[in-house]
């Protein structure tokens, strides 16, 4: 199965609104207060978040683009704090 090839461009444009998009669906679902500034916020982080997923095509620029989307939503549910806390974990255990 050929994929046809993705501009790096387009490529982290999807992966940035499908971290939006996943972020304004986490915030709909919540219970919390919805402001505008909540909104914008998180959803520029989970674009961010969302745009990083596109690191790992630096070693294995043939990766699926399913797995890219995988990879950024697995990034975006996991939030900022989430991410932080696994590179911590990560750090901490290779510093013995």
């Amino acid at each position: 199965m050929n994929q046809a090839p993705h501009s790096p461009e387009g490529l982290i444009a999807t992966l940035a609104a499908l971290g939006g998009a996943i972020t304004v669906g986490q915030l709909l679902a919540s219970g919390e207060r919805l402001t505008a500034r909540l909104v914008v916020g998180r959803t520029i982080t989970g674009a961010g978040l969302g745009a990083v997923a596109s690191i790992p095509l630096a070693w294995a620029p043939d990766m699926h683009p399913a797995a890219t989307y995988g990879i950024a939503a697995g990034l975006v549910t996991l939030g900022v704090a989430g991410v932080e806390r696994a590179a911590q974990m990560w750090l901490n255990r290779n510093k013995a």
